[in-house]
């Protein structure tokens, strides 16, 4: 897998919240953007972290961060879109994560990543802050501490969800769970449209198929008024019962019906769910045993042995 360098055409410039740009707004950063959807997005939330941080502007399929370099820094995705990836043995690359605006990411119980974070979006903004600042902010700062692991179950949620979608019996059920949970995920004001941030062929990444497989899923949902399809990334929800209900129950009764008594995940499926199980239990050891507790000291050897895995 071919990695590019961080540094390589990214615009950096720390954040101060005073700052405004040339119409006059201040600029985006992590404490003054809009607010979006989950726990991690709530207004006023870490604006603590915002006099560390550092914006960074990728282009489309820049690094921001990448499996196997010292994880000394902690992001978020103020606007755009990035993917988690993790390299597999073989050079190919598997989608484990989307990350959307006010998602956090970074978190590991190691001192390396243990997955790449790649921009998506044209001109995707995120923020960086040092993990070893914001260890030591967070021991002087018990509600800091508290909104810092909200943070981090936030990233375990949305690896269940997705451990949740790669577990449905077919395509069709998979492509369904990802439009709803997108609908969720990006919409303002309707979770009846949404405009996919990755095409097809990241779908079928993520979703562990092929991208002929997500075009004839999507084709399916379209001929069976479950879903209206105005563009590429167009999506307009219809039906939402029968999406919810995985979206090919009421059309192949007897054929789930069938495959219910096997196991019929995918080889790809079975990677992704693997991956997902692995950082899924390093951030269920790393929101409980992370972050020092106020009488430890930054460089106890407690506060040492806190990052790895016991």
């Amino acid at each position: 897998m071919e990695f590019r360098p961080l540094h390589d055409r990214v615009v950096v410039r720390r954040i101060d919240v005073n700052e405004r740009s040339a119409g006059g707004s201040i600029i985006p950063d992590t404490a003054k953007e809009k607010p979006q959807r989950g726990l991690a997005n709530q207004p006023n939330r870490l604006e603590k972290l915002a006099s560390i941080g550092i914006v960074r502007k990728c282009h489309r399929g820049q690094e921001i961060c990448r499996q196997g370099q010292p994880a000394e820094y902690w992001y978020r995705v103020t606007s755009g879109t990035a993917r988690r990836c993790v390299a597999q043995p073989d050079g190919r690359r598997q989608i484990v994560e989307l990350l959307l605006p006010g998602d956090f990411f970074g978190f590991t119980a190691l001192n390396e990543y243990d997955s790449t974070v790649e921009a998506v979006a044209k001109d995707t903004i995120v923020a960086s802050y040092p993990r070893r600042r914001v260890e030591m902010l967070a021991e002087a700062d018990p509600q800091l501490s508290r909104e810092i692991r909200q943070v981090m179950f936030e990233a375990l949620s949305r690896l269940q969800a997705q451990l949740m979608i790669l577990g449905r019996i077919t395509a069709t059920e998979k492509l369904s769970s990802f439009l709803l949970t997108m609908a969720e995920r990006l919409s303002d004001q309707t979770l009846n449209r949404v405009d996919l941030p990755i095409s097809r062929y990241d779908i079928a990444d993520y979703l562990g198929l092929s991208v002929e497989t997500v075009s004839r899923s999507l084709t399916s949902l379209k001929n069976r008024g479950l879903i209206a399809l105005s563009g590429p990334r167009s999506v307009r929800i219809i039906d939402r019962d029968a999406l919810e209900e995985g979206g090919a129950r009421k059309a192949y009764p007897k054929q789930l019906e069938a495959r219910r008594g096997s196991d019929s995940l995918s080889t790809r499926s079975s990677r992704a769910v693997r991956a997902n199980a692995r950082s899924a239990e390093r951030l269920g050891y790393l929101s409980r045993a992370h972050l020092p507790r106020r009488s430890d000291p930054i460089g106890s050897s407690r506060f040492r042995e806190s990052a790895t895995l016991p």
